[in-house]
């Protein structure tokens, strides 16, 4: 276990960059690995050596991430390569991992840093609440459908002229994608497809869990 403690040249802020003995070793192999921070309103980019040694701080816009950046924002870790081209937006919310998985959520990567903001402080707020999770919260005047399901939250943004199938779609994700832990992006992309494919009427038991048991 490693700490690596960076300070960004733009905003003064100061991120840790924690590595297992598992990543040091996967950078070694590799020689380089970027990280990156999500700040208010741009991210700091940090470039690993295989000595574990900064070699390279750049600025970046939310817009111009690279597939490649190992994300955070604070504590939690962002899956943000997103999938572009698809009508049911929603960010996966694993409290558990410390996990914000904004992939299927493209409209979100402009105002990133106010969106990871108050979906961490929704978090903190709603955890161990008596009166539960609300059914839909508000997030820079928009409004988010929130449905909890095995440890998970998904938040979806509302639009009037989505399907009335979007929450049975949800809870399909939810129960026969997500239960395996976080999907790769092809499989995600996969199983997106397919749901855009579908939208028009509500899914079948197991219907997702067998495209995600032949990982097509």
């Amino acid at each position: 276990m490693k700490e690596i403690t960076v300070k960004c040249p733009r905003c003064g802020s100061e991120d840790i960059i924690a590595l297992s003995d598992e990543e040091i070793d996967d950078i070694k192999t590799r020689g380089i690995a970027r990280v990156g921070f999500v700040h208010k309103d741009h991210i700091l980019l940090v470039d690993l050596d295989q000595n574990m040694y900064i070699r390279g701080a750049y600025i970046t816009p939310f817009t111009s991430l690279s597939s490649d950046v190992k994300l955070y924002f604070g504590k939690y870790r962002v899956l943000a390569n997103v999938i572009v081209g698809i009508n049911v937006e929603f960010i996966v919310l694993i409290p558990e991992k410390n996990i914000m998985d904004l992939r299927v959520c493209p409209s979100c990567v402009t105002n990133l840093f106010d969106i990871l903001d108050k979906i961490s402080k929704f978090t903190g707020f709603f955890k161990g609440s008596p009166t539960g999770i609300p059914r839909t919260i508000g997030i820079l005047g928009k409004r988010y459908d929130v449905l909890p399901c095995n440890g998970i939250i998904i938040l979806s943004p509302s639009k009037p002229e989505e399907t009335k199938y979007k929450t049975q779609w949800l809870k399909a994700i939810c129960n026969e994608l997500l239960n395996n832990g976080v999907p790769p992006d092809a499989l995600l992309n996969s199983v997106m497809d397919y749901i855009q494919s579908n939208l028009h009427r509500p899914p079948e038991a197991g219907e997702l869990a067998n495209i995600v048991d032949t990982g097509a």
